[in-house]
């Protein structure tokens, strides 16, 4: 096990990240705008796909609406395929989306943050702990430290296995490795990490934690 940070597979365009959301025709619109502005060559329609992360027939019905309002134009490429770009209109348009899908995501990371915190606050109360240690420096923990401030918690480090991780700092909390965790004292240990959670108990297991009056709970 190199380390335990949960990670998401990165893909070639930076929305496709949305994978649990069903997009809305404005998302969608402003993927292909998204994708028409920020590429240096101009792009073919089946380029537009791939970047947007959209299907052929879906690039190719939002170029045609583009093409009908102005928000594109387009130049021969060779005898088969044409070449897209913004024109001032649409670049107007996309700075339109942009604001309101970066308003929607705050919001929704408002949401989420909340939503984090409550799941906390019933952990605290169904195990009694108020000192605690995040196991693993990686997204969810990420999530959760901003979520602690609507918690009674007391972060006072982050466990991760990984040895380039461990004694630097992570959003402001020292990273250390599993054999300094009973130095702390803390009432518990939350697993935050969901693909390394069986190993994560096995290397816990020789600490014999629960003896010493540290829990172990599985966020």
């Amino acid at each position: 096990m190199p380390g335990t940070t949960d990670t998401v597979p990165r893909s070639s365009h930076r929305f496709n990240a949305l994978s649990y959301f069903k997009p809305t025709k404005r998302l969608r619109q402003y993927l292909m705008l998204e994708a028409l502005a920020h590429e240096d060559a101009l792009l073919t329609q089946r380029g537009l796909g791939q970047q947007a992360g959209l299907s052929p027939a879906v690039v190719n019905q939002y170029l045609l609406e583009f093409l009908q309002q102005g928000l594109v134009e387009r130049s021969p490429r060779n005898r088969r395929d044409f070449a897209y770009r913004l024109t001032p209109k649409g670049e107007a348009l996309r700075r339109e989306l942009m604001v309101a899908y970066i308003r929607e995501t705050f919001q929704m990371f408002q949401s989420g943050k909340e939503e984090l915190a409550q799941v906390l606050r019933e952990h605290q109360c169904r195990y009694r702990f108020r000192r605690v240690l995040f196991y693993s420096a990686g997204q969810v923990t990420e999530v959760l430290i901003q979520a602690l401030s609507e918690t009674p918690l007391e972060l006072l480090a982050v466990v991760d296995d990984d040895p380039r991780k461990q004694g630097r700092p992570f959003y402001g909390y020292p990273v250390i490795g599993p054999e300094e965790i009973p130095h702390y004292k803390p009432d518990a240990v939350l697993i935050t990490t969901f693909r390394y959670r069986r190993e994560i108990l096995e290397r816990l297991r020789p600490l014999n934690l629960e003896a010493q009056g540290i829990r172990v709970v599985e966020f």
